[in-house]
């Protein structure tokens, strides 16, 4: 997804990407794997509700508008098999 916002960002001459992570929202969400997946991104990745509570984020998203853009999909971490690796490197990627 960095990758794809990546793209997206350059082709709109961005400074940076905004992302609606959450510090632990999910076990694969510790500060160990976040910055391993923003090591190779030369754009500042930007948290602006890292933390706030799941309910917090949605609550935000239905004030700004973004809510039903996402209220279908299921989470990421519902599409892999098995527990997600919660203390990776930018070398294991």
């Amino acid at each position: 997804m960095y990758r794809a916002a990546a793209a997206v960002a350059a082709r709109r001459h961005a400074d940076a990407i905004a992302t609606g992570e959450s510090l632990g929202q999910v076990s694969s969400q510790t500060l160990r794997n976040l910055r391993a997946l923003e090591a190779p991104e030369r754009l500042p990745i930007l948290r602006p509700v890292l933390t706030h509570s799941k309910n917090e984020i949605l609550e935000i998203a239905r004030r700004i508008g973004t809510y039903t853009l996402c209220e279908g999909v299921p989470e990421f971490c519902a599409l892999g098999a098995g527990k997600p690796a919660t203390g990776t490197s930018a070398g294991n990627r």
